[in-house]
């Protein structure tokens, strides 16, 4: 997969589309990549549990010794694998 700038991807579409029936395709190989980083919410982190002093909206994690909401994230975020 790759991320790609939209407002470039637009601007690279009107201008190949003058000059090629191959438009999307060379709007595309032109357009710049984005660089970004996927991101794990604690609500799908290993490392947020549910402890005895947890509630609803927040929950321990074991990564920092800390309470945090569903929606927080962090470095040492990793996806909880749910295969088992």
């Amino acid at each position: 997969m790759r991320l790609i700038d939209a407002d470039v991807f637009v601007a690279n579409v009107i201008q190949y589309s003058k000059q090629s029936t191959k438009t999307i395709g060379l709007a595309l190989d032109a357009t710049p990549t984005i660089d970004a980083v996927p991101v794990v919410r604690c609500k799908d982190c290993k490392w947020w549990y549910k402890d005895m002093y947890s509630t609803d909206k927040m929950k321990w994690c074991y990564a920092h010794a800390r309470h945090f909401p569903p929606v927080y994230f962090c470095a040492e975020g990793e996806r909880e694998d749910n295969d088992s």
